[in-house]
């Protein structure tokens, strides 16, 4: 089906080469508030996971999951 992508990478390449930089950016500074965070492509949107479990996803805008500990950090990712 076309708009699957089967990586993180795989959506970023497929994106739009001007929004491309700024969706690598989000990815580093998510992963630099949460250390050893998961990807995965769920319904077909980059997901990112905390032991498994839903954290963040990007569609439009960035929407943040119910993992414990997750609301400390969001607030540090976005003062960064």
């Amino acid at each position: 089906m076309a708009g699957q992508h089967k990586s993180v990478d795989d959506y970023i390449a497929s994106q739009p080469s001007t929004v491309q930089p700024v969706l690598r950016e989000i990815r580093t500074r998510i992963h630099a508030v949460l250390p050893g965070a998961g990807e995965m492509i769920s319904y077909g949107i980059p997901t990112i996971t905390i032991g498994g479990r839903y954290a963040v996803d990007a569609r439009e805008r960035l929407g943040f999951g119910h993992v414990q500990g997750c609301a400390a950090k969001v607030r540090l990712f976005q003062a960064s």
